[in-house]
């Protein structure tokens, strides 16, 4: 007989797409709109459906949970990063989103848009009083409605999801709630510093609602003090007709409301339907990830208004980004509408929706830290420059750096940013002058060029033959950082000679048109 033969299959794994699990207690989350007792949710679509639980046979009792607590909180921040991670404000995940939560998340908390304040560096300080409520359950067995009940006892659990979604309310908690935050601005380092020391927030933080008044007398008075402005709002809920809202009388206002408000509906508790049969399916045929963004939105709606608000800008161009931001929401919301019919098709359009609210996040961030980088070189001292090389000599014009051999470039302020991050753009005047004969030769590299808008937030001169032979640089009595024009004085050594270049990077002037808002427009209307 022959020798071995070998046969060779040839076959494909299909890999099954991802699919989301979904919880079957998820923690509370905000209340939205319209939402009783039974209601039903769709966890794709975001949709109530109909009520699955018989509420005439299985009302909602009060959950005996002890005595009402109440609870505060002092925070301080000292940038926007560190309010978006503040559990304070109540930036909550949520299952749903639909047209009138977005309306609600993005009323019901902080928006600085029509502040006149565009330039300066910020910090935060909350105060926050809750006290919760009472709060009602359905029993853990409810009775349901009898095609309900019909469906899962035959276990047509897809038919059963068409008709109940995913979730229905099982509880709803009360609580009241009152929240200020101060955004303190100062034009520079030193004012905000000094302010802060006077403040001495160690001694004057409040411990209580009693304790408001102390602090808030202490903010005014080292805001005074230091040139510091202060911009109050206010963010409650809870059932207080009554209550007068002052904002130039905070611990007033607080009092009063913490004193006659009533808890009302605040949170939601949700039950998956494999609580009410057990081998109900506790997986979506979606990507994880896309779910996990999605459940993220009204969390990030109500920052980004707040972000926006404190961004660099005037009030009419914050207003436009604001629109914008809506904007993609509630395209989001109309695409999410769709998931179910369209599966993946509607996806990359939610998927490309949810990238453009990150990047426009990103940007905002990345403006605020453009702020604070124009504003921090605006403030550094010629002296600081100064300390950074060695002075040949003085004169009236300023302290002259000399070219020194093997040295390629002097520099100071910014020159490292990322252009692509911070908008950052370089422009170059080079001079290059032959030697005259017995002639020492001065000039001067004036930034910008006659087209050019833009404030400079670094500076690199360069010695072009770097032979220690281009002559001398001056640094000025002027601080040209944070200035829209400046000049650099250039002279030759002797009657050498020079060649010289000034590379400043520069911010442009340009507000709105750095946020690159067109790329979102465009994807709205594909």
């Amino acid at each position: 007989m022959g020798g071995n033969s070998i046969i060779s299959l040839n076959y494909t794994v299909v890999t099954p797409p991802p699919k989301t699990g979904l919880s079957t207690t998820p923690p509370p989350e905000p209340l939205p709109p319209n939402i009783t007792f039974g209601r039903t949710i769709n966890a794709v679509t975001g949709q109530t459906c109909r009520n699955v639980v018989d509420t005439n046979k299985s009302s909602a009792k009060t959950v005996e949970t002890g005595q009402v607590s109440e609870a505060f909180r002092f925070k301080q921040f000292s940038s926007a990063s560190e309010v978006e991670r503040s559990i304070a404000l109540n930036f909550q995940t949520s299952i749903m989103l639909p047209a009138d939560a977005l309306d609600v998340s993005i009323k019901r908390g902080f928006d600085f848009s029509s502040s006149k304040t565009t330039q300066a560096f910020s910090s935060f300080y909350l105060i926050q009083w809750e006290k919760n409520g009472p709060s009602k359950a359905l029993p853990e067995n409810p009775t349901l409605y009898h095609d309900a009940q019909k469906l899962l006892d035959d276990n047509d659990f897809t038919n059963f999801r068409a008709s109940y979604g995913d979730y229905y309310v099982h509880q709803i908690l009360t609580r009241a709630r009152f929240t200020a935050l101060w955004r303190c601005t100062g034009t520079t380092e030193t004012s905000m510093r000094n302010f802060k020391t006077d403040l001495n927030v160690e001694l004057n933080a409040p411990g209580n609602v009693s304790g408001v008044a102390r602090f808030e007398t202490a903010l005014k008075n080292s805001a005074s003090k230091n040139n510091v402005t202060l911009d109050v709002q206010f963010d409650t809920h809870g059932s207080a007709d009554d209550v007068t809202y002052n904002q130039s009388d905070v611990s007033a206002t607080m009092t009063d409301f913490c004193s006659n408000v009533t808890p009302v509906n605040d949170q939601v508790l949700y039950r998956h339907h494999s609580m009410l049969k057990a081998g109900y399916p506790t997986e979506l045929d979606m990507d994880p990830n896309l779910y996990m963004r999605i459940m993220e939105m009204s969390a990030t709606a109500s920052f980004l208004i707040f972000l926006n608000g404190v961004t660099p800008g005037t009030a009419a161009n914050r207003s436009q980004r604001r629109k914008l931001i809506v904007k993609i929401y509630s395209y989001i919301i109309e695409r999410r509408k769709e998931l179910e019919e369209t599966g993946t098709t509607s996806w990359g359009k939610v998927q490309t929706a949810i990238e453009a609210i990150e990047k426009i996040r990103y940007r905002l961030l990345a403006l605020l830290e453009r702020q604070e980088i124009v504003l921090k070189v605006t403030n550094t001292k010629v002296a600081d420059i100064v300390s950074l090389f060695s002075v040949d000599h003085k004169d009236e014009s300023g302290n002259w750096i000399n070219a020194v051999y093997g040295r390629s470039s002097f520099q100071f302020g910014e020159t490292a940013l990322d252009s692509s991050l911070y908008g950052v753009l370089t422009q170059t005047i080079r001079v290059e002058i032959p030697g005259v004969y017995l002639q020492q030769i001065v000039y001067a590299l004036n930034f910008p060029s006659p087209s050019l808008k833009g404030i400079a937030v670094g500076v690199t001169v360069v010695p072009n033959w770097s032979d220690g032979t281009d002559g001398f640089w001056c640094i000025s009595k002027a601080n040209p950082l944070g200035t829209t024009s400046f000049k650099i004085d250039v002279k030759s050594e002797g009657s050498r000679g020079m060649d010289w270049s000034l590379c400043v990077d520069y911010i442009p002037n340009s507000e709105y048109a750095d946020m690159q808002f067109d790329n979102f427009e465009a994807m709205l209307r594909s």
